[in-house]
Formats: structure tokens, sequence, C-alpha cells
């Protein structure tokens, strides 16, 4: 673990902006609440690139780019730094990429900034898959670099935008990979089998993206631990719609079959 500077934390604080940085999302909607994106510029001078980060996240005002390379820049230096910083405070569970967006947040959401002892920097591991979001799109790429490359390809020669993205379809492509996607419908095929379900939509699965991007980073990391299978069911679990057919309103056990022989998965289950 690094040493943090606490003088450029200071620094921080005294030049930091108090409001609040990021807003509520909706999954459930074609984008974030509050995620407008930075369009100014018209025709041919109009910014291709969005950061997909600060929309999915809800920023108040989502940053546009007319070059790849200030894009990637962006994203890299702001999103995919390596490092996290969790708030302390509160019991909270929201983690941030930057000290200064840690700092913004105390200040707005707990009314304070954090003491020395509050500020925990911490490495995140290497990722060993990155999932587009784009909402046809069911690519994964292998490095940061070909991941970039493939996602500017649907910005810059499909004029995709902002609300083209989706932090759900981004979930999904992940539970896709082959190391994850023979258990992923194991589990799937179980949770229908004891609920009684003929099929399981995965389209009516909705992930909160503050409240599961650790669970994301699991599924692009690998570092989901030794039993796979109850790291999917509690996924399935969050993602679970709150108004269907299924009573949702007490978290169910991990079913005991799962222990047992996989069952054929029901029609719609893959």
């Amino acid at each position: 673990m690094s040493q943090f500077n606490w003088q450029q934390y200071l620094m921080d604080v005294d030049d930091i902006d108090p409001t609040p940085v990021l807003f509520g999302t909706d999954t459930n909607s074609a984008g974030p609440r509050g995620a407008q994106p930075d369009d100014r510029g018209t025709g041919l001078n109009k910014p291709r690139f969005f950061c997909t980060y600060c929309y999915e996240l809800g920023a108040r005002r989502v940053p546009t780019f007319r070059q790849k390379s200030d894009w990637k820049r962006h994203e890299k230096s702001f999103h995919e730094t390596g490092l996290e910083w969790p708030c302390q405070l509160n019991g909270c569970v929201e983690v941030f990429t930057r000290v200064r967006d840690l700092v913004a947040h105390c200040q707005s959401r707990h009314g304070r900034a954090p003491h020395r002892d509050e500020i925990v920097e911490m490495p995140v591991p290497p990722k060993c898959v990155f999932a587009c979001g784009f909402v046809n799109c069911r690519n994964l790429s292998a490095s940061w670099e070909t991941r970039c490359d493939h996602v500017a390809m649907h910005m810059r020669n499909e004029h995709a935008n902002s609300s083209d993205w989706r932090y759900n379809r981004k979930l999904l492509n992940l539970l896709k990979h082959c190391d994850i996607n023979p258990t992923w419908r194991k589990v799937k095929a179980h949770w229908c089998i004891s609920r009684g379900l003929e099929s399981l939509d995965t389209s009516q699965l909705a992930w909160d993206c503050k409240e599961t991007r650790t669970m994301l980073q699991q599924l692009e990391c690998h570092t989901f631990g030794e039993n796979l299978e109850a790291f999917l069911f509690e996924v399935l679990w969050l993602g679970s719609p709150t108004q269907s057919q299924i009573d949702f309103t007490e978290q169910p056990q991990m079913p005991t079959i799962l222990d047992g022989p996989s069952p054929n998965p029901p029609p719609g289950a893959g």
C-alpha cells in the first residue's frame, strides 16, 4: 500500500467544490438520473466520445471529447487509476477512484472532510477482462487497450452515444465469460427450479451501479473467491427485480441443490 500524500490532500480540501459529484442511478431507465452529456458543438465539430464511467455514476454533466486520445486519457486518469479510496464514514459503502472525489463526497454527503486516519488508499487487482456496455453488443476485451479501441469504434463509426450505454449490459457480458458462464447458467437453473419458474428473463435483471461496483470489479479481476456459486447467487439476488411474480421481501438462502448434479437449464435460462 503506497503512502498517502497528506499535504496534497490538504490542498485538495481547500480547492474542492463541496457540491455533490454524483447523483443516484436508475438502472431501469435509459441511463442514470441526472446524467447529462456535455454535447456542445454541432456537425463535424460535435464531440463523439463520452465518459462511460461518469455516465454510469450519474455525473451532473458527462464530459465529452472530440479526440479519442483525450477521452481515453480521461477514463484512465479519473476512473481506471489502479487505486481506490473507500468511504469510512457512517458505514458508507461507496468507493472512489480519486481522493478528491472521496473528499467531495464526505463534505456533501456526511457534512465534513475525512480525517487523516479515514483516508485509506487501496490498490485494485489487475483486471483480466473488460466488457462493452452498448446495448446490442456482447463484446469482451482482454486488455484496456483493446477495450478502448472497441468502445471507440462504436462511438466513432456507429455514432453510438450515452443513451445506448447500459451498466446492466456490461455486467451481463462479464457473466458470459467462459470461466464464469457455465456456473452462472447452473445458478440460474437452480434459482428457477427452487421457485417453480420455467425460465429467468435476464433482461429483467437490474443492478445499481454504486451498490454493485465492487462486485463488478470482482468479475473484471476474477477475484470472486473459491465459492463461485455463492458469489453468483449474490449477483443474481442483487439484480433481481423488486416487482415480479417472485417474492423478494426477504433475501432467500442459496439452494442446497447447488451441491448436487447440474440440472438441464430451463428454456431461456442461457
